[in-house]
């Protein structure tokens, strides 16, 4: 269920899950009569997955580019002679849809909005890094 919060001109949206849920839901209360966003800047945040070789789990990106990975060829690995072999495969045709770049202008001024913030996280949280990835910090 999909929850709508607003404080001192402020929104939050939570959108649970799923790309399609988080589209809807965005179109959903962007074309509320109720709501002026002639003027708004909107911030997508969320969970995305990325490589267990350089990231772990809460780690933080501004991002320049959005890119959806569903949006190639998948091959089931049960099915491939090498298990170690690439799953994915990059689809020309549909590179208008799949990786959309964002404005650059804005991108960084939001960096440098959040560049040096500080990170915290819980004992609670710390504990499961440790149990879920070796070697997490």
């Amino acid at each position: 269920m999909n929850k709508l919060y607003v404080k001192d001109g402020v929104a939050l949206y939570v959108l649970n899950m799923g790309k399609v849920n988080a589209a809807l839901g965005t179109i959903e209360v962007l074309s509320d009569p109720r709501f002026d966003f002639s003027d708004a800047y909107i911030i997508s945040t969320g969970c995305a997955g990325s490589s267990v070789e350089s990231t772990v789990m809460g780690d933080m990106f501004v991002i320049s580019a959005a890119v959806d990975y569903d949006l190639g060829h998948h091959a089931d690995i049960r099915e491939m002679e090498d298990k170690a072999a690439e799953t994915w495969f990059h689809d020309e045709a549909l590179d208008s849809a799949a990786m959309i770049r964002l404005n650059p202008e804005l991108t960084d001024r939001v960096w440098e909005m959040v560049k040096d913030l500080p990170m915290e996280t819980t004992e609670r949280t710390r504990n499961f890094m440790k149990a879920a990835f070796e070697g997490a910090e």
